[in-house]
């Protein structure tokens, strides 16, 4: 056999192992993506010892708010889940109350005051397994910025604070009808105004709180 035609029928060996592999590998693929798919559809076809958190939502979708929040966790297990428990350092863990239906863990963890960290969640269940653990964001402040006014002749002089920033500073001649002045949302700062033509200045916070009225004297 010529050399030529040595080099051309191992080409086509090589041809043939390449996409004979590529069909193989392509079908497992699309194989284990339908079951990736679908197992936790079905909690039967679920096999790992490890319960899975398979569901979390959390109701401010991790952005400051001045109310509540609650956070929604479902789970699944081949055991028995005993505990869904939450932590803000993963030192301390809390144990949350959860209801079961089908097979399927439902938990809610209820946030009412002020606070500004991360919460872990985790799973047990009965064969002393734990899931991994699954990590969201809780902002909330409920507290007034605070304002206070100094006032001269010449000029008012206004401080101001917050927890969270500061957002903007309204102003007033009647309670009613308030002109807004925005802010650099630093937590911390003083206005100085020259000739302030407004009555009453309150301010506001990043997450919608709203300071005592305060009077200029003019």
């Amino acid at each position: 056999m010529k050399k030529k035609n040595i080099i051309v029928l191992v080409i086509l060996i090589l041809m043939a192992i390449f996409i004979s592999y590529f069909m193989f590998a392509s079908g497992v693929t699309n194989k284990l993506k339908g079951e990736l798919s679908g197992i936790f559809k079905d909690k039967t076809r679920y096999t790992s010892s490890l319960p899975v958190i398979t569901f979390v939502a959390n109701s401010s979708g991790e952005r400051l708010v001045n109310d509540d929040v609650a956070i929604t966790v479902n789970a699944i297990s081949n055991s028995k889940i005993t505990s869904v428990e939450y932590s803000l350092d993963r030192v301390k863990w809390i144990k949350a109350s959860f209801e079961e239906e089908n097979g399927v863990i439902n938990a809610k963890i209820t946030f009412k005051n002020s606070m500004n960290s991360d919460v872990y969640i985790k799973v047990k269940n009965e064969d002393g397994n734990q899931s991994y653990y699954y990590k969201t964001r809780v902002m909330i402040d409920k507290e007034k910025p605070i304002i206070s006014v100094d006032s001269t002749p010449y000029s008012t002089v206004i401080n101001l604070s917050d927890n969270f920033g500061l957002s903007y500073l309204q102003y007033s001649n009647d309670k009613l009808n308030w002109e807004n002045e925005e802010l650099s949302g630093d937590t911390m700062m003083s206005v100085n105004k020259l000739n302030l033509d407004f009555s009453y200045v309150r301010v506001v916070d990043k997450a919608g709180n709203i300071s005592d009225v305060k009077m200029v004297n003019k």
